[in-house]
């Protein structure tokens, strides 16, 4: 008859760790909905600006000016990133605090806040591209 072998004291989680890494998890959670939300206004702005770029250039909407698909993609990945920065400070605060309780935060190793941050770069470069038009999204 096999006995089954209960963790020491020592060994078993403190039910309050665990309360901390739901948490955190929650938070990553949250953190991906928002890259998701934040990718989707970028791409959506950048399709948009070429669509509307392209009807422009071949005269097929006369009621376009020169300026809408810039405006119109400017706003909306402008939204994007402006979203994922408030979405990764607020990833950042929340967990630096909560790993105040178990210890050191260490972002490198959080893949979520990595995407964030790399969508974020993403979203300014686009930014800076169309404002500035030059690169490849102008």
């Amino acid at each position: 008859m096999e006995t089954s072998q209960q963790p020491e004291k020592s060994e078993m989680q403190n039910p309050n760790e665990l309360a901390v890494e739901r948490n955190r998890l929650a938070s990553e959670r949250t953190l991906m909905a928002w890259i998701r939300t934040s990718l989707s206004l970028i791409s959506f702005g950048f399709t948009i600006y070429k669509f509307m770029q392209v009807m422009l250039d071949q005269g097929m909407n006369s009621s376009l000016t020169s300026e809408s698909p810039r405006a119109v993609g400017l706003s909306l990945i402008g939204i994007g990133t402006f979203a994922m920065i408030i979405a990764s400070a607020q990833h950042f605060l929340y967990v630096k605090q909560l790993m105040g309780f178990k210890g050191t935060y260490k972002f490198w190793k959080d893949l979520s806040f990595v995407v964030a941050l790399l969508l974020l770069l993403l979203g300014i470069l686009m930014l800076g591209g169309i404002i500035m038009r030059s690169g490849p999204f102008q």
